[in-house]
């Protein structure tokens, strides 16, 4: 091959040494930066030089690659080496790294991700993103809150009138079963009740106001209950009261 009677489809000369099977590229005293390549003749299949429709060789000024083993860059705000197949994956999000290796690195930060997404979210191989999904069957509890129903049992007061008045009267024994308590005052005049002492008609025992208002129930506000004896006391005899003990069925 030479550089003016070529003998391939397309014949390349670099500084006038012709490139070829004898003399690859980088060829001696020339293709570094600003080497000149001339595209001496362009053929077709039948070998007729097709030159003529060009009208002139085609020359390509070689800009960087010196001495023919430089990498190709790509120019896009700043050069970055295009790589090879073999390249490691990046070892870090920042630094120098050729494109291939920053590829592999976001590939193995995706898998990275997909393992640690909840099952529930990739769930037959599908990222679910239903707001709302079916309850599975079975027992399901959502917002639930359990709680067990007593029985209970109330017992009347053997004696609901008062026998002598002013005297204390006992009207429940103390009862460690107890759950319940109620005490209701329905005669016209006051009744005064009071818890594993006697009764007086006076402070410190507690007022039951007559007429039916006056009434006594445990457990109280905070949920306790007294499980002590309860005494009674009312100035008159015969003053009418209700009282109803409650433990559990």
């Amino acid at each position: 091959m030479s550089c003016t009677n070529p003998d391939r489809f397309v014949n390349i000369c670099v500084d006038g040494q012709p490139v070829g099977t004898g003399n690859p590229l980088p060829i001696s005293g020339g293709s570094g930066p600003g080497s000149n390549v001339v595209v001496t003749d362009i053929e077709d299949g039948a070998g007729d030089s097709v030159m003529d429709a060009v009208n002139d060789a085609v020359r390509v000024n070689v800009v960087a690659g010196g001495a023919g083993g430089g990498a190709v860059t790509i120019a896009d705000g700043a050069d970055e080496a295009l790589g090879a197949k073999a390249d490691a994956a990046a070892g870090a999000d920042t630094g120098t790294f050729s494109v291939v290796a920053i590829l592999k690195r976001l590939m193995a930060r995706f898998t990275t991700l997909l393992s640690v997404l909840p099952a529930a979210l990739t769930g037959s191989g599908n990222f679910k993103v239903a707001i709302q999904e079916a309850i599975p069957a079975g027992t399901n509890s959502i917002g639930q809150v359990t709680a067990a129903i007593k029985s209970i049992n109330y017992t009347d007061a053997a004696n609901r009138d008062i026998d002598v008045g002013g005297a204390s009267q006992q009207v429940f024994a103390a009862n460690a079963a107890r759950t319940g308590l109620i005490i209701q005052n329905i005669s016209d005049e006051d009744l005064w009740l009071d818890f594993d002492q006697a009764a007086t008609l006076d402070t410190p025992s507690i007022r039951l106001i007559g007429g039916g208002l006056g009434i006594l129930q445990f457990p109280d506000t905070t949920g306790r209950i007294e499980l002590g004896a309860v005494n009674i006391n009312g100035a008159t005899a015969g003053q009418k009261f209700v009282a109803k003990e409650a433990t559990d069925a």
